[in-house]
């Protein structure tokens, strides 16, 4: 994940850069593999498997998705990054849905900010 983010960020490395606050969408419930299934079939999707998720890498969205699987502490539930390119900024939006217990997912959602972090401090060293 960061390794493709790196890439998309660092084609335009000169632009200034940011990151916006996770977005939590809320607690509902929601048919994980249906919208796993429906996002997988879009086309260019990249689909990988890692330690209890599934990521599906949208280079023309230039979103990446994350799918718990059963196993994952945070199951059922989705994070999605988005990089957004402005005029002269770059910025990583993070949002997620759940129906797993909000404190734990927000746990994990705030992982994703602090690689968020680290993705704009390496691109500010370029």
């Amino acid at each position: 994940m960061i390794k493709k983010l790196t890439l998309i960020l660092g084609a335009i490395f000169l632009m200034t850069s940011h990151i916006q606050a996770a977005e939590y969408q809320g607690q509902k419930p929601f048919d994980i593999k249906k919208t796993f299934n429906e996002i997988k079939a879009k086309e260019g999707a990249i689909v990988s498997e890692e330690t209890g998720l599934w990521r599906v890498d949208i280079q023309e969205e230039a979103s990446v998705y994350f799918f718990t699987k059963e196993d994952h502490f945070a199951y059922p539930s989705v994070v999605i990054r988005k990089i957004i390119e402005k005029q002269t900024t770059i910025d990583i939006k993070t949002t997620g849905y759940t129906a797993a217990d909000k404190k734990v997912f927000e746990g994990w959602l705030k992982q994703f900010q602090e690689q968020d972090k680290i993705i704009i401090q390496s691109l500010q060293q370029q």
